[in-house]
């Protein structure tokens, strides 16, 4: 019985990082994945920036890379990553 190797996992920092997430943003012409509201790249908070999401989660394995990204905008990103409860506040 042999194991699989271990793949390494493409996970990307910094200016590469910056850079996957505007290239997503153009991809999409600024538009959410899930709502397809526009959203700009660069907001004055965090509540209007694109925020770049994964499909497969980090945790779970996935990369940083452009077929396992998209964008989204706030309100989708945290619905996503924490349903709905977290996203309105709910205690």
């Amino acid at each position: 019985m042999n194991p699989q190797p271990k793949k390494k996992r493409i996970e990307l920092k910094g200016k590469a990082y910056s850079a996957l997430r505007k290239a997503k943003w153009q991809e999409q012409g600024g538009h959410c994945a899930e709502c397809d509201r526009w959203v700009p790249l660069d907001g004055d908070t965090v509540f209007n920036t694109a925020h770049l999401a994964h499909i497969k989660s980090r945790g779970s394995g996935g990369d940083d890379t452009p077929e396992n990204t998209r964008i989204l905008c706030y309100r989708c990103h945290i619905l996503k990553e924490h349903g709905l409860r977290w996203s309105q506040n709910e205690k």
